[in-house]
């Protein structure tokens, strides 16, 4: 029997956060509970208050992305720092063909278990932005780095965590606030919402987004 076999990297789960000068680490709390309820998950050791210690040490002097990562076999999380991209003013999305399975475990945790999404974006068309994804049962789950979120009646709505959808902290924080609600969305909701659409996640915020066929290459 031939045949190439993929050699999976240790696992890791992680965490993508803005930093602000003038407001810190934005959202830290939800970022480092959803990194500890995951490590929790996989049995991976993390000290949060030696982890906060570190973070407060290495505050960057300007606006970053701050990337956190646990990972198998690791001795302590590893932090790193990169330039923050400009803030979006719109997306253009599409469907992918693929579908998510939403039952796989990865699906609820921020972790490099990715391997469909990641390879999705590399091959995002000329003009699209974004890859939204539908589960096994047609139901809206998730972008491949975004949550999906819906205003209908001047309320966000954003699919469950059972759909597939990650639990993300810009996602928690919005319905936190009363801003969204969990409910499931069909690819017709999407297409008929006369409100509007957006995908978000905690680096970026939300952002409008334009639902088009796969393939677009002009932005008029």
């Amino acid at each position: 029997m031939s045949g190439t076999v993929r050699v999976l990297a240790p696992l890791e789960v992680f965490e993508t956060l803005r930093f602000d000068p003038d407001e810190g680490y934005v959202r830290l709390d939800l970022h480092l509970a959803r990194l500890a309820d995951s490590c929790a998950a996989f049995g991976l050791p993390l000290a949060l208050d030696r982890l906060r210690s570190s973070l407060a040490a290495r505050a960057p002097a300007g606006p970053a992305r701050i990337r956190i990562g646990v990972a198998e076999g690791g001795a302590a999380p590893v932090i790193q720092a990169f330039d923050l991209a400009p803030d979006a003013t719109a997306w253009r999305v599409a469907v992918h063909e693929s579908r998510v399975d939403e039952g796989e475990i990865w699906r609820a945790h921020k972790t490099n278990r990715r391997e469909l999404y990641d390879e999705a974006r590399e091959a995002l068309p000329e003009g699209l932005d974004e890859w939204l994804f539908l589960n096994g049962a047609g139901e809206v789950c998730e972008g491949s780095i975004t949550n999906v979120f819906l205003r209908r009646e001047g309320r966000l709505i954003t699919p469950p965590v059972a759909a597939g959808a990650l639990p993300g902290v810009l996602r928690r924080a919005l319905i936190e606030t009363g801003r969204a609600i969990v409910a499931p969305l069909s690819l017709s909701d999407l297409t008929g919402s006369p409100e509007g659409l957006f995908v978000g996640n905690s680096l970026r915020g939300l952002i409008p987004a334009t639902l088009v066929s796969p393939g677009v290459s002009d932005r008029s």
